[in-house]
């Protein structure tokens, strides 16, 4: 049986995934989907969201 964690990310650079900064995980799908829009409402403030800039999630496996 697989174990999925959801990682949400700060993207600075859509060219550049591997220098992505973590910024949480979170078990549930829907939990990553609501801290994600909740910062892309009020980013932090060392991580704007000028053009390109954007805050996502992925699903990896611990398996």
């Amino acid at each position: 049986m697989n174990q999925w964690i959801y990682v949400v990310l700060y993207q600075a650079n859509p060219l550049y995934v591997e220098k992505s900064k973590m910024i949480r995980a979170f078990s549930s799908e829907q939990r990553a989907e609501e801290y994600v829009s909740l910062l892309n409402e009020t980013p932090y403030a060392n991580q704007s969201l000028k053009e390109g800039h954007y805050y996502t999630y992925r699903k990896l496996n611990l398996n």
